[in-house]
């Protein structure tokens, strides 16, 4: 996730999606915790899901996540 395993906070993506989690279990609509949390409403959608389906784990970044380099370790040596 970005962090050493010594990391005394959580990043900051870990607390919006919990806290899109929590929102939810207050009982807020969709367009209403993306107004609270200041995000697309299709990011809240895509949370909850993962959420649903692998409960806190489904928080974490996933393996692969973000752009692949376009060079080789090799090749920016």
């Amino acid at each position: 996730m970005g962090r050493g395993r010594g990391a005394r906070h959580a990043p900051a993506d870990w607390i919006e999606r919990a806290r899109i989690v929590a929102l939810s279990w207050d009982g807020l609509r969709v367009a209403a915790i993306a107004a609270e949390v200041g995000c697309h409403p299709n990011k809240v959608r895509r949370w909850l899901h993962r959420f649903n389906d692998a409960g806190v784990e489904g928080l974490g970044d996933w393996p692969g996540a973000g752009r692949r380099r376009r060079i080789t370790e090799g090749e920016r040596c």
